[in-house]
């Protein structure tokens, strides 16, 4: 059973065909057939090569195995330099994840920060942001 793009690009191509030579339209089943399956295996060819260039890229190993990450991956995850990525290893296939990394320091004020809320000691929620540009100065 052919696929739906298989068969429309089929039909289009029988349109033209049929458009081409009108005094001789193709109305042979073995040649439709061809047909078909040209049309097909030329669809089922360039969705691969499409998706292969855009899910692969090859890199090398160099030295102290350092790689470097291809641009469209890089720009498909929002990589930029500094950040951090966890490797892992999963089915024998090395998986790059970003990675936000808390300091110890942000973390012990994000904790106060919480504490403070708990506890009352916080100004807002804020109508509008002028409303919260007012406070600010107020308490600066």
């Amino acid at each position: 059973m052919l696929h739906t793009p298989a068969l429309a690009a089929y039909f289009l191509l029988r349109i033209r065909l049929v458009l081409l030579f009108p005094q001789n339209p193709i109305d042979s089943p073995a040649l439709a057939i061809i047909i078909a399956f040209i049309t097909y295996q030329f669809i089922i060819f360039i969705t691969n090569f499409f998706y292969w260039r855009r899910q692969h890229a090859l890199v090398k190993v160099k030295q102290n195995f350092q790689i470097t990450i291809p641009v469209e991956v890089r720009e498909q995850l929002r990589v930029k330099e500094g950040d951090y990525l966890e490797a892992t290893v999963r089915n024998d296939v090395v998986v790059l994840t970003p990675k936000a990394v808390v300091d110890r320091h942000m973390d012990d004020a994000i904790a106060e920060g919480m504490k403070d809320y708990r506890e009352g000691r916080f100004i807002g929620p804020f109508e509008s942001i002028e409303e919260f540009k007012d406070t600010v100065k107020k308490h600066s």
